[in-house]
């Protein structure tokens, strides 16, 4: 696992209020989105906002089956970084290359 997923899996757990993310819906972390429901179901809220786009409909639905509130944005073309809040007090700032996804 890359270092900053790393740092992100658990800061997921160890959160305890709330975490609110922004992500475009690109292609699953598995080990970050099961961190994500088992904070769930220990009483974090979750929350993501991101892009709408009808090709990554599945993506959005896969996080709002495990609980997460979704925002969803009509800016398309959001520039490379993602964003994490973690109980209003840590972040992480991530600059990435486009992800190259199959539909």
């Amino acid at each position: 696992m890359e270092c900053h997923k790393k740092i992100i899996v658990e800061d997921i757990k160890n959160s305890e209020k709330e975490i609110l993310r922004f992500i475009r819906f690109g292609k699953i972390d598995e080990g970050i989105f099961s961190e994500m429901e088992e904070a769930i179901n220990r009483g974090v809220k979750i929350k993501i906002i991101g892009p709408y786009k009808k090709e990554r409909e599945h993506i959005i639905e896969k996080y709002k089956r495990i609980g997460c509130k979704i925002a969803l944005t009509k800016f398309g073309d959001l520039p490379l970084v993602r964003e994490n809040i973690f109980d209003e007090n840590v972040t992480h700032i991530d600059f990435s290359e486009p992800e190259k996804i199959s539909i």
